[in-house]
């Protein structure tokens, strides 16, 4: 490291000029950088979405979800295969593991799903990548202005600004929910038909045989080649109702049916009360998130005379105020650290050299994140704001040091040189132990990998920088701008020599110290249980999400119904500024198995509304009466979601009826636990279902077989696309459907269907079948080709890992039926694996630490003692979790994390100048109190000024405290103790350590007395 420095003295120009292309270089970077809100957490997996209308769950399930399972398990890579399978829908999820390439897994699911003969009326399965691209980065409601009529509006939307955001730089994809689908619809009345001896097969027939247009071939007129057409393709509905069906006697459709345009849609949306229409944008993966959005807003601009736009959700205006409120924090950091060195060295001129660590470290880190493809978002600002208070610290120690040696001696570049060379292995030990403390996070997998990677990365190359710095840029601007400056010794003396008197009392007091440390560290751990657990601690948003769902087959009339009446309740109330209502799901496009009966509310509170309290009102005020029917009031989380499931408990067992009483039992067993609330399992939702069961020797007799009693009875039940009728740029597909006159509303009504049998027989369905009303889960669930059950709930204490803990002992006790077994996932699951994992990357961290520093004292002993003032600093952080009231969660264990660096830091710089002084021909007891006192002020400068430097993150005053609040707090609690007991438990180890070479050196030192008595 001193060749750095001999360079930075004898070439200040140069330095000088690499300053200035480091400030540019940072500057530049900065503005190149990507932003992004959060890192990629996604789970690698795969989706795949089939409708098949009409279809009941069990008929999707046998001829659509198993042999779509069977065909994805031939794929390379498939760890879990689940699936959901519900009326005329299938769901199945494909799990990968991260390192797979997801878009080549992707491509391999779509060959397997098209490889699969499914029925005709199936659709065309929809594969779908779990991935950013998936996720909204622009949310909003888009409303139309006076003047502009539903139609016109919708038009608008479709044929204008959809098209024109699609087409933006950045844009991936963009889901619009609300818009109607218009189409022809010819229903026909099966009493008509009857009557006039006709079938609903004739009439197909008819349609599609007159509604077509195709070529006939050429023929020359005046020289040129002119095409000739037939066409009898439908341009009006009226022409379609005009249709002549039979000539004589003469009968046209409408005579025997109604033909009409209609309009549909799987949503209904709406925004502070008002139809509106939902506009979801998605981005490519390599589009900046903030000029995506900011596209977005300025083309929805330019419609302004005709809509107008709530904005829901926009990454920007969040991304923005991270960056703005880590810059602010992390100036506010460096402000407090530098009022901290400045007291310490009561000098301004010195105080600016130390800092220049500050923004020099953090534009390096730019340049070093431009590189390495790092985007700005919560966790890399983060790093850089946590990294603040570290970076200075190299510097401190330099800086302090040329000081010292300034106070007995003339300042020279020679002075500086042997002042920086002995700290330069303490201050290069030290950092890179930091950095060693980081490297496990890169080696985890999952989603503690995939949010902290980054995070580290970012304070690795904060870190390596100030080292940098603190060799090169300190000693030269120490040279050129303290040749005239004299430093005084502000009391280090006097306190140095307070410290060891201290130190010298511990050191004959070794039990009595340890004793009473360990008491402090044993005391300290039920504060664990005080605290809390849980994987991530909840936003600041003023966000409420709402989910009303009632009982399965319920039509969109009575959903939008109940719905608005809700909603009705929820505007009248004045904390709520803004809400949207999404009634419905669309089918087959979604990451989960689409709920169509269900609504959705996302609400904006006032900044001054007491978010906990909104939920707890309304949760009571809003309660369904209704039978079946639940309302789910929970925190609208940004970075998760809605509602994300803090239960999950999936059962096993060998029938359907053992998995029911299993799921019965556990989810009793559950709502009985004071802190959960919406537990419920999926067999619960049972769905009333028609059955009509042919009875073969009657159906024979009619001739009839099943599959054509299928066919005569399909078109009563399920509309059929027969055609299209295109009119200019609108084409609107022909739906063909036959509905009795007083309609399908009753178990006897479908058994007195009239059927036109082959021989033009009239039947009725009870002629041929038994029709009953039977019950069935509405929805089945697949885990590996074998039913299970799934008991959910969430959780609405802070602590979930005391509930999950009362969950586990509640379903222990639990005797369930033979073979039933269950497995819990949800937040148990998250918090044991983020335990386990950090758990982990903790002990590797200390091993590897051990490891450096073993390589940079040449020896395994004062390592070894410096290891103990780790679990000290437990002490500090679980004590500042609970004074904070912050949950222990996954940013207090990375906080731990970067303790186990900084703790071993100040060790580093105490003993490295105890192994010199040792080398000089001191004892161990006097090499540790003359190091003592001269290392005090410097150890305490970096503690403090990382400490400072932390203050504004941990005050929480800032749009990032998800991460960094309890990270702050942890490092501050934890650096209070550490520092304190540093100074003595380390000495005590060293020389229990070094108990044999003490002992000699004390025995030489009395017999030396002793010989200098008798002398005398």
């Amino acid at each position: 490291m001193t060749l750095f420095s001999k360079f930075s003295l004898r070439n200040p120009i140069a330095i000088i000029i690499l300053i200035l292309l480091v400030i540019a270089g940072g500057l530049y970077s900065s503005t190149k950088l990507k932003q992004e809100l959060m890192v990629d957490t996604t789970s690698p997996a795969i989706f795949v979405n089939v409708v098949y209308p009409g279809a009941s769950a069990q008929e999707v399930l046998n001829t659509v979800t198993n042999p779509l399972e069977t065909a994805i398990r031939n794929v390379e890579g498939v760890q879990n295969v689940t699936s959901s399978v519900a009326n005329s829908m299938s769901f199945t999820r494909i799990d990968f593991d991260f390192k797979d390439d997801l878009n080549e897994k992707k491509s391999k699911i779509e060959e397997a799903a098209n490889s699969v003969q499914f029925p005709t009326e199936v659709q065309r399965p929809n594969v779908i990548k779990n991935s950013p691209e998936t996720n909204p980065v622009f949310i909003s409601s888009l409303l139309a202005k006076d003047g502009l009529s539903a139609e016109q509006f919708q038009k608008e939307i479709s044929e204008t600004i959809l098209p024109a955001v699609k087409g933006l730089p950045g844009v991936g994809n963009v889901q619009v929910l609300g818009l109607t689908n218009s189409k022809i619809s010819i229903t026909l009345d099966p009493a008509k038909l009857s009557e006039q001896k006709l079938t609903y097969q004739q009439v197909v027939q008819i349609l599609q045989a007159q509604n077509m247009s195709n070529p006939l071939g050429e023929i020359t007129i005046n020289n040129r080649n002119e095409a000739v057409t037939i066409s009898g393709a439908f341009s009006s509905v009226e022409q379609i109702g005009n249709l002549l069906v039979s000539p004589n006697p003469e009968l046209r459709l409408k005579d025997i049916g109604k033909v009409e345009k209609t309009s549909t849609s799987d949503t209904i949306t709406s925004a502070n009360g008002k139809s509106a229409v939902a506009f979801n944008v998605m981005k490519t993966q390599d589009a900046n998130t903030a000029d995506v959005t900011d596209a977005v807003k300025d083309e929805l601009e330019k419609y302004a005379d005709k809509i107008s736009v709530q904005i829901i959700f926009d990454s920007a205006v969040d991304i923005k105020e991270s960056v703005d409120s880590m810059v602010r924090e992390g100036a506010l950091g460096a402000v407090f650290a530098s009022l901290l060195i400045l007291f310490f060295l009561r000098n301004i001129r010195v105080t600016l050299i130390a800092i220049v660590s500050i923004p020099i470290s953090i534009l390096i880190t730019m340049v070093l994140m431009k590189e390495f493809n790092l985007t700005l978002n919560i966790m890399t600002l983060g790093g850089m704001a946590v990294a603040t208070g570290r970076v200075v610290d190299d510097s401190i120690v330099v800086i302090e040091n040329i000081i010292r040696r300034m106070q007995t001696e003339k300042i020279s570049q020679e002075l500086i040189l042997s002042a920086v060379k002995e700290v330069a292995q303490a201050i290069t030990s030290s950092t890179l132990t930091t950095i060693a403390v980081f490297a496990p996070l890169g080696l985890l997998s999952g989603p503690v990998g995939r949010i902290f990677g980054p995070f580290a990365l970012t304070v690795v190359f904060a870190l390596l920088s100030s080292l940098l710095v603190s060799v090169t840029v300190v000693p030269m601007l120490s040279y050129l701008l303290m040749r005239k400056f004299t430093p005084k010794d502000h009391e280090q003396k006097a306190s140095g020599a307070r410290y060891k008197k201290a130190l010298a009392w511990t050191l004959n007091h070794k039990f009595i110290t340890i004793a009473v440390s360990i008491l402090l560290l044993v005391g300290s751990l039920p504060l664990a249980g005080v605290a809390g657990v849980t994987f991530l601690p909840s936003g600041d948003e003023k966000m409420v999400a709402l989910k009303l769902t009632m009982p399965k087959g319920t039509d969109m009339a009575a959903l939008e119904t109940y719905a608005k009446s809700i909603d009705e309740k929820l505007l009248q109330d004045q904390r709520v500024s803004d809400t949207q209502l999404i009634i419905g799901n669309p089918r087959g496009g979604a990451k989960s198995l689409s709920e169509t009966n269900v609504a959705n509310w996302t609400l904006f509170l006032k900044q001054d509304a007491d978010l906990n309290a909104f939920i707890t009102e309304k949760k009571d005020e809003l309660k369904p009466t209704e039978a079946d029917t639940t309302l789910d009031v929970t925190p609208f989380d940004i970075i998760a979601g809605p509602g994300v499931l803090d239960i999950n408990v999936t059962v096993n067992g060998p029938s359907k009826e053992l998995i029911r009483q299993g799921a019965e039992q556990i989810t009793e067993a559950v709502k009985s636990i004071e802190g959960t609330d919406n537990v419920k399992n999926n067999l619960q939702d049972d769905l009333k279902e028609v059955t009509l069961q042919v009875r073969t020797d009657d159906a024979l007799k009619n001739g009839l077989t099943t599959a054509q009693a299928t066919q005569l009875l399909r078109p009563f039940l399920t509309e059929q696309a027969i055609g299209k009728m295109t009119v200019g740029n609108q084409t609107d597909k022909i739906y063909l459907q036959v509905k009795p006159a007083d309609g399908l509303n009753s178990v006897d009504a479908v058994s007195k269907l009239e059927l036109i049998t082959p021989q033009n027989k009239t039947i009725q369905v009870k002629d041929i079948a038994d029709v009953k009303e039977t019950s069935r889960p509405a929805t089945i669930m697949l885990l590996d080709s074998k039913e299970y059950a799934s008991v959910t709930g969430m959780i609405t204490l802070a602590d979930k890992a005391k509930v999950n803990k009362e969950l586990q002992a509640k379903l222990k006790s639990l005797t369930l039926p033979d073979d039933v077994t269950y497995s819990l996932g949800g937040s148990n699951k998250q918090i044991n694996d983020m335990l386990a994992d950090m758990g982990m990357a903790i002990l590797i961290a200390i091993g590897m630490v051990y490891i450096v520093m073993v390589v940079a004292f040449n020896e395994g002993k004062a390592p070894f003692a410096i290891l103990f003032s780790i679990p000290f600093a437990l002490i500090g952080v679980l004590l500042a979790t609970v004074i904070a009231q912050q949950p222990i969660s996954l940013a207090t264990l990375i906080g731990i994390l970067m303790l186990i660096g900084i703790v071993v830091t100040n060790a580093i710089v105490l003993l490295d100048r105890v192994k010199q002084q040792m080398k000089k021909g001191m004892t161990i007891r006097e090499s540790l109190l003359e190091a003592g006192g001269v290392r005090l002020r410097p150890i305490l400068m970096t503690a403090f000024a990382t400490m400072f430097a932390l203050v504004p993150l941990a005050l929480g005053l800032g749009k990032s405290i998800l991460i960094s609040q309890g990270l702050a707090v942890a490092v501050i609690g934890g650096l209070i103790t550490s520092t304190f007991l540093t100074l003595f438990i380390v000495p005590i180890m060293f020389e229990i350590l070094n108990r044999k070479r003490v002992k000699a050196e004390l025995s030489a030192g009395s017999g030396s007395k002793q010989s200098k008595s008798v002398t005398a």
